[in-house]
């Protein structure tokens, strides 16, 4: 079974899945709706490894088991289940560092080559826009504030 669409927690399995998963206590679950911008599912309820997927405000979900301040859920519109912070804490500066907010693709290009490679994209079918610079210096400046 493919961790990722298989709803068991390690502990708690939704109840489809008893006889074929052997589990502590079996759910239903509650129905959730995601409140956030954007929210990170993880494989573990440690949020500090690698991240699955990205759910978004408005996204169904089904929470199985609650622990700590996690939560292990199953997103109704395409059976992912992981763990996701059982409230939105994370910060904007954070958020924006650490996850794509949306953006979808991003090209690279020296500021020579920039209408180049808008045009390769348009004549591609794409829809490209300039979201912002390389620049030298340490770090990142972000400007704007999520939607």
């Amino acid at each position: 079974m493919d961790r990722r669409r298989t709803p068991f927690s390690g502990r708690v399995a939704h109840v489809s899945l008893r006889g074929a998963t052997k589990a502590e206590r079996y759910t239903e679950g509650t129905p959730a709706t995601v409140c956030a911008t954007v929210t990170g599912l993880f494989p573990s309820a440690d949020l500090g490894c690698h991240m699955d997927r990205e759910l978004v405000l408005g996204d169904a979900l089904r929470v199985l088991e609650r622990q700590q301040g996690r939560v292990f859920v199953q997103a109704a519109r395409d059976g992912y289940c992981g763990w996701l912070a059982a409230e939105d804490g994370i910060e904007e500066r954070e958020m924006l560092k650490t996850f794509n907010c949306g953006i979808g693709m991003i090209a690279g290009a020296t500021a020579d080559k920039a209408e180049a490679v808008e045009a390769a994209l348009t004549a591609a079918g794409e829809t490209p826009v300039r979201i912002g610079a390389l620049t030298e210096g340490g770090g990142v400046a972000y400007r704007g504030a999520l939607a």
